[in-house]
């Protein structure tokens, strides 16, 4: 068991997570609040997985949220349009009273998030 559910919907979430190729699916798939991760689950989800400092994508959590986003723009030509529109913009990923999302890393998103724009722009 992990937390209040059985391994074997654990790893079917997980694959589900792994597989989803939209936002929406990305969405109600995180609400889930017994989709609970191991202390070793959530050490291989940060594994680092590139060693350069300055890396964008440098852990496995990384690497999957950029696919994700990537897909998603890619699947949503509205959303695409836009994303490219924002020209060399810098992205933050903030609450609405400021504070960011992730304070331990409070750029990861933006980081992320314009890689992505930058590598669609030059495929």
């Amino acid at each position: 068991m992990r937390g209040d559910i059985s391994d074997e919907r654990f790893n079917q979430l997980h694959k589900q997570l792994n597989d989803a190729k939209d936002g929406a699916t990305l969405k109600y798939l995180g609400g889930i609040k017994s989709l609970y991760m191991s202390p070793e689950t959530l050490a291989e989800w940060n594994k680092v997985v590139d060693e350069n400092p300055n890396a964008i994508l440098r852990t496995v959590s990384d690497k999957v949220l950029y696919r994700q986003m990537k897909d998603s723009f890619i699947a949503n030509p509205d959303a695409l349009k836009s994303l490219l529109s924002t020209g060399d913009a810098q992205f933050t990923h903030n609450y609405p009273n400021g504070n960011p999302v992730e304070p331990d890393d409070p750029t990861r998103f933006g980081r992320i998030l314009a890689k992505v724009r930058d590598d669609i722009r030059e495929e």
